[in-house]
């Protein structure tokens, strides 16, 4: 058994990977080796596909603006923090509003985990259709939203 040390991000206790030879014939083999293959290809059409939308997404002007306006209320909430330790509630209610802005139109954008987990149902659908389990695919979604 092989064990190897990692920090995770989520947790500040230790974690451990154990690493396994698998003996496979080599039918088995090519079994999974092409079902390896359709999820990277499945994975690489979601990096393509969203990397298109992102642009798109960051070129909107709702989303500068707004990103733009939570940046200089940032600025003003550090600047009165140094001064003042109560934050003046409007900057907090603005910021919250801009928030929500940039969170809708993420939305439009498809720009949410369970958005990305359809697109990649329905990529596998439509090019390998039920090749793989829909739960592989949802985790594959779910890696490419982080």
């Amino acid at each position: 058994m092989k064990g190897e040390n990692i920090s995770m991000t989520k947790s500040s206790t230790l974690s451990f990977i154990v690493e396994r030879k698998m003996i496979l014939k080599p039918d088995e083999y090519r079994y999974l080796e092409s079902r390896m293959d359709i999820i990277h290809r499945i994975y690489n059409t979601g990096v393509k596909h969203y990397r298109k939308v992102l642009k798109s997404f960051h070129s909107d002007i709702l989303f500068i603006n707004a990103f733009e306006k939570i940046q200089e209320l940032y600025k003003i909430q550090k600047s009165t923090n140094k001064e003042d330790i109560n934050t003046p509630e409007s900057i907090n209610k603005e910021l919250k509003e801009q928030w929500n802005i940039v969170h809708n139109l993420a939305k439009q954008y498809k720009l949410t985990d369970y958005a990305v987990q359809d697109y990649l149902k329905a990529t596998m659908h439509l090019f390998y259709k039920d090749s793989l389990h829909t739960h592989i695919v949802q985790k594959l979604g779910k890696d490419l939203y982080k």
